[in-house]
């Protein structure tokens, strides 16, 4: 009879896996048959482009998620025991896993398309403050789903939940370090959101941040990385813009305006040089074609200050122009009116009554 009865639980566990293994089988293959066919069909159809792109981005994961899922849900006809439950587990672990790549993939999906709309629909000033709020958002959201599903994760584990509960309850010093640390870190979240909803600072902006110019090119929950003419990168905590003062130079209006300054002789003709910086911005693709004047904006003793100035689109370009106006002016002076450089006057009267003495 013990012998029976070990034949038929043998039978039984062989009949479970062969069950187990062919509906999972099946029912990965059916899910991806209907993913592939559902991607045809919106191919197909050019009125369900936002479906299609959504789906296209998240068909990776998705191979993966779906095998995982009908396997996760045809476990229990094993019927694990004993040394083998770990393996429920592992399968749990590794669906939470995978749900993490997916909803990861959804949020950046989600901000990709919020971008596109941005660039088609807002004008650029209200394209800049929308894209550091959606990034900043983005950012969040990524932070939230990779601190709640790892703590999903983590709750998998008996051993784990129990090392866990261990520390919470045992470990009083610690938990006061992770409160400070925890405090900043919410800290600059805060001061992030608050940067993100004020519009002070915003992606693109041209901006002057400890002597150093450049554009903002990232912000993060914790940092601004802030691109520097020379192409280097300047990082910064988010915290400092909330606590010191910076330049912005863009808080406005998307153009820049920059001045060339230039000291001339008295001896020099305003309109030519209105006339040379005409030809100069003309046909030059760097100025925005907005704002260009020439006024003398101080006089000393031995030259005229001449102030000149131009606007562009962005802080790389106004930079070029202005060494390019810079250029041309002292190029042009110097060829067609060299007498308009600023020299040194000598009086003579002094030195030809020193010779007549004599």
């Amino acid at each position: 009879m013990d012998k029976l009865s070990l034949i038929y639980v043998a039978m039984q566990a062989h009949l479970s896996l062969w069950v187990f293994v062919i509906a999972s089988v099946l029912g990965s293959v059916l899910g991806l048959l209907c993913l592939f066919i559902l991607l045809e069909y919106l191919q197909k159809k050019r009125d369900s482009f936002l479906l299609l792109m959504i789906l296209k981005n998240l068909k990776r994961p998705l191979y993966f998620l779906i095998p995982t899922l009908f396997i996760e849900a045809f476990t229990p006809i094993l019927g694990l025991e004993g040394d083998l439950v770990f393996i429920p587990n592992l399968i749990q672990a590794v669906l939470i896993l995978l749900i993490t790549w997916l909803l990861l993939r959804l949020v950046k999906i989600s901000e990709l398309l919020c971008m596109q709309h941005c660039n088609k629909t807002v004008g650029s000033g209200r394209a800049r403050t929308l894209k550091t709020q959606i990034r900043f958002i983005s950012r969040f959201f990524v932070f939230m789903v990779l601190v709640i599903m790892t703590a999903v994760f983590l709750m998998t584990f008996e051993s784990v939940k129990r090392l866990g509960l261990g520390l919470l309850t045992s470990a009083g010093i610690a938990s006061v370090i992770l409160g400070f640390a925890a405090q900043k870190t919410l800290g600059s979240v805060l001061a992030g959101f608050q940067i993100a909803f004020n519009n002070t600072l915003r992606i693109d902006d041209a901006v002057c941040v400890e002597g150093e110019w450049g554009q903002v090119e990232e912000i993060t929950l914790t940092h601004v990385i802030i691109r520097l003419l020379s192409n280097r990168r300047l990082i910064m905590p988010i915290n400092y813009f909330m606590e010191k003062p910076f330049q912005n130079w863009t808080l406005v209006s998307s153009e820049l305006i920059q001045y060339v300054i230039l000291r001339l002789d008295y001896a020099v003709d305003i309109k030519l040089i209105r006339q040379e910086l005409d030809r100069i911005l003309e046909n030059n693709k760097l100025w925005d074609r907005k704002i260009k004047s020439v006024l003398v904006s101080d006089i000393t003793d031995k030259c005229l200050e001449i102030k000149i100035s131009i606007s562009a689109r962005n802080l790389q370009d106004i930079s070029d122009l202005c060494a390019q106006v810079r250029e041309g002016l002292i190029a042009y002076l110097h060829t067609h009116f060299p007498q308009a450089l600023p020299f040194t006057r000598t009086d003579g009267s002094a030195f030809a009554k020193m010779t007549t003495d004599s």
